[in-house]
């Protein structure tokens, strides 16, 4: 297993266990998709964010399907495309109202959120990133992999 497929399954561990840990004041360890879930949810990847997005999220998303811990969300893939923890109702309520959606983020998918941040696959730059949740153009970090993105956010939940 090469460094990156490694560091990927310890943090995805180590945020199991930080969810395992809160399990009792209502937070959910998210399993990761099903394998009858894996060619459809490749394609949705695919379509929201290009190759390389799929490619790279695709592997969390087996492992974990999203989390929401203390206040760090990122969204998964769920039969019910209507799920507010889907990629896709999130990728949907941001082109409800065209006039609303802001130009930096068009660009991109919006993979989650914390209380100060979207977070955001830039399609153009194929990087991770962590934008101002009120002026989405500021862009705070960038992260190449989302092993890098999984590192920073990790060390907000803890």
């Amino acid at each position: 297993m090469n460094s990156e497929k490694q560091e990927l399954v310890t943090l995805i561990a180590a945020l199991h266990d930080i969810a395992q840990s809160y399990a009792d004041t209502g937070y959910e360890d998210q399993a990761g998709i099903r394998e009858d879930q894996v060619s459809a949810c490749h394609q949705v990847l695919v379509t929201l964010g290009g190759d390389h997005f799929a490619e790279s999220y695709l592997p969390f998303l087996r492992q974990m399907n999203g989390f929401d811990l203390n206040g760090v969300r990122l969204f998964g893939y769920f039969d019910d495309k209507e799920d507010e923890r889907d990629l896709r109702k999130q990728s949907a309520n941001l082109h409800a109202v065209p006039e609303l959606f802001p130009d930096a983020l068009k660009n991109g998918v919006v993979i989650g959120e914390t209380d100060m941040d979207i977070l955001f696959f830039n399609r153009e730059s194929a990087v991770y990133e962590s934008r101002d949740f009120i002026g989405v153009e500021r862009v705070n970090e960038r992260h190449r992999t989302i092993t890098g993105l999984l590192r920073a956010l990790i060390a907000l939940i803890e």
